[in-house]
């Protein structure tokens, strides 16, 4: 109904010196963003900074924004970040900041549909597909 996520878990244990058995069991209910508190907008993974270029989008599908995370080598002062349609139209450029390393992508301007993100260095680019719902 929401989109969102429930996740469950449980651990067994048994104290054989003691006689006793247990059992512990999770039930944690996220938002469609993977959020306890609802509209969080914070990155649940991980991402490792290196001298790789490198992009993540998160969430992804996403409803209003994504968070788009993005590692630049460091010889790497010159980047954008590139919002396609699939007939390869253009609908958002961002020049990007070497140190910040993520942006927040308002998505509300966009229809529901497939597109391209592009990110764009002298030395080389990564497109990975973004689906809007």
């Amino acid at each position: 109904w929401d989109k969102g996520f429930i996740i469950s878990g449980s651990a067994y244990h048994w104290y054989d010196s003691l006689g006793i058995y247990s059992q512990d069991v999770w039930l944690v209910k996220l938002d469609s963003n993977g959020c306890l508190v609802p509209n969080c907008f914070t990155n649940i993974g991980t991402f490792e900074i290196n001298d790789a270029l490198e992009m993540q989008l998160f969430p992804n599908p996403a409803h209003e924004q994504t968070i788009i995370n993005y590692n630049l080598p460091a010889s790497q002062n010159e980047a954008s970040i590139i919002l396609y349609d699939l007939q390869g139209r253009i609908l958002r450029k961002e020049k990007l900041n070497a140190a910040r390393h993520q942006i927040n992508f308002d998505l509300t301007p966009f229809v529901a549909g497939v597109y391209l993100v592009e990110l764009k260095t002298p030395i080389g680019t990564i497109t990975k597909k973004l689906l809007k719902q």
